[in-house]
């Protein structure tokens, strides 16, 4: 009798270590599981965050090429616009074009060197312009600069133009030797002209209004060739302003200044394509 429970003592003694054996096997294959469980997770977590710091670094660079891109083409046409005074919506607008630059070489030496600059830090850049150069704003207006020098023109691409004030400055390279007149009217479009040369230097201000629903023509002289200012119906759009040199040599810089209301410029018109990685932009060179 005292075999047998001894016996069923020492039985539900193994019971006993056989499944706190199994316990803790399970609870360790528990522990392992939960380790191995965090230890994908934070590998996962340490990838996304790898990532999330790639594209930041990928972005802030395609953010760095466009702004680079937009600041030399503004070396060509800048445009440049504070909050008018009166009104926070209403921007006074300074565009100033560096006709003396010739602007199809510029471009045509500036599309291989993007590309090559791609080349170098890895990044896939296309650039593609057209004549003539344009400046697009919000609402509506453009303005379009031959690359040649030859002619600029501000106007509404869609409509009359709504401005009611211009301001336009002109530096010429030689001396002027006579020059006519606007057909200056009572009310209408206000222009005023600030116009400078040099050798030796002349300067004159005119100012006065003009009918804008008409071609007039400002025309200045020199012992060769002409420059003329074209304002009100310009190219078949209304109450526009533009400037032609017969040579792209006589004016060195056009300054149009102009105030008008929520407008802001947009971009220019060549196409640009970037690729770093995963950031892209397709779109306009932005102004």
């Amino acid at each position: 009798m005292k075999m047998k429970n001894e016996r069923k003592i020492n039985k539900k003694k193994d019971k006993d270590i056989w499944m706190k054996g199994y316990i803790l096997s399970v609870s360790a294959l528990l522990l392992f599981s939960v380790v191995i469980s965090f230890a994908r997770n934070t590998e996962t977590l340490k990838q996304q965050m790898k990532d999330s710091y790639h594209n930041a670094v990928q972005i802030s660079k395609l953010k760095y090429f466009i702004n680079d891109i937009s600041e030399d083409l503004g070396n060509l046409i800048l445009v440049d616009y504070i909050t008018d005074n009166s009104s926070a919506s209403t921007y006074n607008i300074n565009i100033i074009d560096n006709i003396s630059i010739n602007k199809t070489k510029f471009l045509a030496d500036y599309s291989p060197f993007l590309q090559g600059y791609g080349n170098i830090t890895g990044t896939n850049i296309s650039f593609s312009y057209s004549d003539p150069l344009i400046v697009n704003f919000n609402n509506g207006m453009q303005y379009s600069s031959k690359l040649e020098g030859t002619s600029v023109i501000f106007r509404n691409a869609t409509g009359n133009s709504p401005i009611t004030n211009y301001t336009i400055t002109l530096v010429a390279n030689t001396a002027y030797t006579n020059y006519t007149e606007f057909n200056w009217e009572a009310s209408g479009t206000y222009i005023t002209i600030y116009y400078s040369d040099t050798s030796p230097p002349h300067t004159f201000t005119k100012s006065g209004y003009i009918n804008s629903s008409l071609l007039n023509q400002f025309t200045i002289n020199y012992s060769s060739g002409n420059v003329t200012i074209l304002a009100g119906l310009v190219d078949g759009a209304g109450n526009a302003i533009g400037v032609n040199q017969s040579l792209p040599t006589q004016l060195s810089s056009i300054i149009i200044n102009s105030t008008m209301a929520e407008a802001l410029p947009i971009a220019y018109n060549p196409s640009l394509n970037i690729s770093i990685l995963n950031a892209n932009y397709a779109a306009n060179v932005p102004a």
